[in-house]
């Protein structure tokens, strides 16, 4: 992931924006999860970090939301 306009999980993931949100408010762990996200996020746009490590830990931190939405619409 190297998208800098990429800011947030609601960004990344527009298209279940609402289900983001909601989780968020419900959820401190994946609040937790999008929060590291938006930190990590802003450390690959300010460049203050090695590229290619905070690059891999949005791809976990990414692949880690995925799964919790995956989990909760398989779950309904």
């Amino acid at each position: 992931m190297r998208n800098g306009a990429i800011r947030s999980p609601e960004d990344l993931f527009a298209e279940q924006r609402s289900e983001v949100r909601r989780l968020r408010n419900d959820d401190p762990v994946f609040d937790e999860i999008c929060h590291d996200f938006e930190l990590m996020a802003k450390v690959l746009r300010e460049g203050k970090q090695n590229d290619e490590a905070v690059a891999e830990s949005l791809d976990g931190l990414s692949e880690e939301i995925r799964r919790h939405l995956r989990a909760r619409s398989t779950a309904e």
